[in-house]
């Protein structure tokens, strides 16, 4: 019985986490998807910002940009990911 008030008090107090952000910058092509993604401020921690562009080039899309005819266009973008690393 003294187990439950134990995980309450656990489950209310905050864990303490650590942020790390990473920059990339990439072009997305006329058919949404991601390429060129390049890592422009790292976080200090090299596997996260090679993730960062891994998930951007694997599983983001887009709608694309359309130039003035409608055409979908190749744009270039920039994206800031925050990381929540727990201890």
């Amino acid at each position: 019985m003294l187990v439950l008030p134990m995980l309450a008090q656990a489950a209310a107090t905050p864990m303490p986490v650590e942020q790390a952000r990473t920059q990339i910058s990439f072009e997305v092509n006329a058919a949404g998807r991601v390429e060129n993604c390049v890592v422009t401020q790292g976080s200090g921690h090299p596997n996260l910002d090679a993730k960062a562009c891994a998930i951007a080039v694997d599983k983001a899309r887009y709608v694309p940009a359309k130039d003035v005819n409608g055409k979908p266009i190749r744009t270039a973008n920039t994206l800031k990911v925050t990381w929540r690393i727990m201890p």
